[in-house]
């Protein structure tokens, strides 16, 4: 399959040549800027149409195709056209010249946008990984897990040690509404009893919900652990004091509106009090990163304790808990991903959450 070369006097103008001849999914083999005879800016594009072996040779063998003795690189994985329309629809100033000068970038580039992550992060895992460094050196996979490293370590994490000494742990899980407060709540009590022997107990202080307490106090029993409903402060002091020779104790909170300030004091003056309980806000992966960055805004006077990112199975793209955590600095603790308890819910995991990032992009 021949090669195609499309020109354009701006990189918008040959994008448009591409996908008028061989469509969005193109695979763009090659990027280069240079200047006409009357010096005049130029782009270039070499791509070939998708489906064709070479497309396929490229995407599958992470082929790398040089062209000697030019100023033309090559991206080591081969990038679509698609990919390549959304790094430029991003760039800030200065940041597509930076892409058509190390075309190995682009790849990345455009996986870490397609994925959710915002521009202003991509750029930063990028500049972390080293890429743009005139003296940078490696092939595609290495730097593939550079910016995979950056990714991860700017992801805290907070493990919960329930039970440990002679101490109890007691957390409430907070969020809006229909997050999947409950449901984590199961999944969480399920790992401790099975997995880590603990003792546990449940308590609903969600005097709101219909049937709240019924759905709680069924997974209780399926669990063969006690379970108590609060209607306010003094029963849930009797609550837990009733459940005083548990090691854990998880609360189940009402659902509610970030932008209900009302609601969310109120719920900070049921909490407080002289037991010491941790709060552990539920976002769900699929919420707007603005929305998201808002949640946490609000519910941050009742002093979070760790993020819990819920319902996985149900979003499209993962880069929202990226961009939350480099905003805030609350650890991630957990991730659900369905409906079933108690096996859709995983301590969360700096690797594992890169790997989920990007597993469908």
């Amino acid at each position: 399959m021949t090669v195609s070369t499309f020109r354009g006097r701006t990189i918008y103008e040959a994008m448009a040549r591409v996908k008028d001849r061989l469509g969005p999914e193109a695979m763009i083999l090659s990027t280069r800027q240079s200047v006409t005879p009357d010096h005049k800016p130029v782009f270039e594009i070499e791509a070939v149409p998708p489906g064709t072996p070479l497309a396929k040779n490229i995407e599958k063998k992470h082929a790398r195709r040089t062209d000697a003795g030019s100023s033309r690189s090559t991206d080591e994985n081969g990038l679509s056209l698609e990919d390549l329309m959304a790094v430029f629809a991003r760039h800030t100033q200065g940041m597509m010249e930076r892409m058509i000068e190390h075309p190995r970038a682009l790849k990345l580039y455009a996986r870490m946008i397609k994925s959710g992550i915002q521009e202003r992060n991509a750029r930063r895992f990028l500049e972390e990984s080293g890429i743009f460094d005139e003296s940078a050196t490696g092939d595609a996979p290495s730097f593939s897990r550079r910016i995979f490293d950056a990714i991860a370590n700017a992801i805290p994490i907070g493990e919960w040690r329930p039970g440990a000494g002679d101490t109890r742990t007691v957390a409430a899980l907070i969020g809006t509404t229909g997050v999947g407060k409950t449901t984590t709540i199961a999944k969480i009590a399920a790992l401790l009893i099975l997995k880590e022997r603990k003792r546990a107990g449940l308590i609903s202080v969600d005097t709101y919900r219909i049937g709240a307490f019924e759905q709680l106090n069924a997974y209780a029993k399926i669990l063969g652990i006690p379970c108590f409903q609060a209607f306010k402060k003094e029963d849930l002091t009797a609550a837990l004091t009733r459940l005083a020779h548990c090691e854990v104790i998880l609360i189940d909170t009402a659902g509610q509106s970030q932008y209900d300030l009302e609601r969310v004091t109120e719920l900070r003056s049921l909490l407080q009090g002289n037991t010491s309980i941790g709060c552990h806000l539920c976002l769900s992966v699929g919420t707007d990163s603005s929305e998201m960055h808002q949640t946490v805004l609000k519910f941050s006077p009742l002093e979070i304790d760790s993020l819990i990112f819920t319902k996985l199975d149900e979003a499209e793209r993962y880069g929202a808990m990226i961009n939350q955590v480099i905003r805030t600095p609350y650890p991630v603790s957990y991730l659900t991903t369905g409906q079933n308890v108690p096996d859709d819910i995983e301590k969360a995991d700096r690797e594992n959450i890169v790997r989920l990032l990007f597993a469908r992009n």
